[in-house]
């Protein structure tokens, strides 16, 4: 309940900080992704563009015949808007005698550069290709070549103008985002702060429900847990409220006996013997007292108990053997159907035994002659049914047999069958009291025989 509450708490900062920088970094994530592939396409589109077009101009100039390069240079050029055409002097490497329209590079020569090439002149972008003009046959003397080049120094410019466009509108999708991140953090925190201010209420130990509703189902859904959470503890509460009042009242009767016989005892008006004698029953029944109290500590446990498969007639028969000497002396005959076929059951052995234990001793203390105790399946679930021919149970009283610390008419101290319930709740399964159609109190627990029993179906077998 503490680690609710603090968590409850560190609500309000965290939900909304942690929903603006989700949608910061998703929108930063996507304005760098978008950038990055909005680069990469331009300059690919670019590239493409430009080898293209130099590709074009320079097989249309070399499908010219003229004998002048430089005129037909000249007149090219004019042709040609986009893609730059010059005409210049070279040595026998081809290499630049003289130029002063472009900053080659060093190593150019237009023999190497026959196919298009980017290389970066001033700061800018240049395709650049080169046209070598074989030595004129009559003179011998090389004429020079051709270049063919295509500026798209812009292209930095443009990229930048559309990143700065982008930024813009990121800029304004960012605070448009957080503006909604807020308005969403808001509508999430209201609810949150109120289930945070009903769990404190439960906290401080004040279970009333919370009467509240929400937009969203999901927080319905946790209110309604959190009532339901809130009326078990409720319970809980005045259960262990409860415990504790009956618990004192009960230890109060034994402890009262062995006070008052002790005292009588050392003032020498009681026998010793009897006064003995009342006081070890007192004794006795006060460590059956404890010893109940502490099993129903234990049931209580969240900690689940080991489980096993066992043969249920078999602990149904050592039950009935364990309780025949107390059965003996009270004159009771214990009579029990059942097959010897084995009926297997996937439970916690020693609690089923001090259920079906309880069950035959509370028959035994109320029956006239008979106890009769049967053990069957009906489908995937197991019955053992316990009857005796006693007065049985008033009508009154048979709601309430099973709760702690209630006691009918000739009842003890109102835990054993209340233990029975616990332990078969523990298992999943059901208990039930009634009274017989002619005589005496029919007490059946029914147990569901789990995944490692082989199921029958809806055959009755006894």
């Amino acid at each position: 309940m503490k680690t609710i509450v603090r968590a409850a708490v560190r609500i309000n900062g965290l939900i909304q900080a942690h929903i603006v920088m989700a949608f910061s970094i998703l929108i930063v994530t996507s304005f760098v992704i978008v950038s990055l592939l909005f680069i990469l396409s331009v300059n690919a589109y670019t590239e493409a563009a430009a080898i293209y077009a130099l590709n074009v101009a320079r097989a249309e100039f070399e499908g010219k015949d003229a004998p002048r390069l430089g005129r037909l240079a000249r007149v090219f050029a004019q042709e040609h808007r986009f893609v730059t055409v010059r005409s210049f002097e070279v040595d026998e490497n081809y290499v630049p005698v003289t130029y002063d329209y472009i900053n080659l590079p060093a190593n150019f020569s237009a023999r190497n550069f026959a196919a298009p090439r980017r290389i970066s002149v001033d700061d800018y972008m240049v395709f650049i290709t080169a046209v070598p003009i074989e030595p004129d046959v009559d003179t011998g003397a090389y004429a020079g070549a051709v270049i063919f080049y295509l500026n798209v120094g812009n292209l930095n410019a443009f990229t930048a103008v559309m990143i700065r466009i982008l930024l813009f509108f990121v800029a304004v999708i960012w605070m448009l985002a957080t503006f909604i991140a807020v308005v969403i953090a808001d509508s999430l925190l209201k609810p949150l702060r109120q289930l945070r201010d009903f769990v404190r209420q439960i906290g401080r130990g004040d279970f009333t429900p919370n009467t509240q509703t929400f937009w969203s189902d999901e927080f319905n859904e946790l209110n309604q847990s959190l009532n339901i959470s809130a009326l078990r503890l409720d319970a809980y509460d005045s259960e262990q409220k409860a415990f504790f009042q009956n618990v004192s009242h009960e230890f109060r009767t034994p402890l009262t006996t062995i006070k008052m016989y002790g005292e009588g005892i050392q003032s020498g008006v009681m026998d010793g013997p009897t006064a003995a004698a009342t006081i070890l029953e007192a004794q006795a029944r006060l460590a059956d007292m404890v010893d109940d109290i502490l099993y129903i500590a234990r049931l209580d446990n969240v900690s689940p108990p080991p489980m096993e498969e066992i043969n249920i007639r078999i602990t149904v028969k050592e039950c009935i053997r364990q309780q025949l000497p107390v059965a003996d002396v009270r004159g009771i005959e214990i009579r029990y159907a059942s097959s010897d076929e084995p009926l297997l059951l996937y439970c916690a052995m020693n609690h089923i035994e001090r259920a079906l234990n309880n069950l035959i001793s509370n028959a035994i203390r109320f029956a006239k002659t008979t106890v009769s105790v049967e053990c069957y399946t009906l489908g995937a679930v197991v019955y053992v049914r316990v009857c005796d021919d006693g007065p049985g149970f008033e009508p009154d009283a048979i709601p309430h047999v099973f709760e702690r610390f209630y006691r009918g008419k000739g009842g003890l101290t109102g835990i054993g069958l209340s233990t029975v319930k616990s332990i078969v709740d523990l298992h999943g399964g059901i208990a039930t009291a009634e009274n017989g159609e002619k005589n005496g109190a029919v007490l059946t627990i029914s147990i569901p025989r789990a995944k490692r029993a082989a199921l029958t179906g809806d055959t009755f077998r006894k």
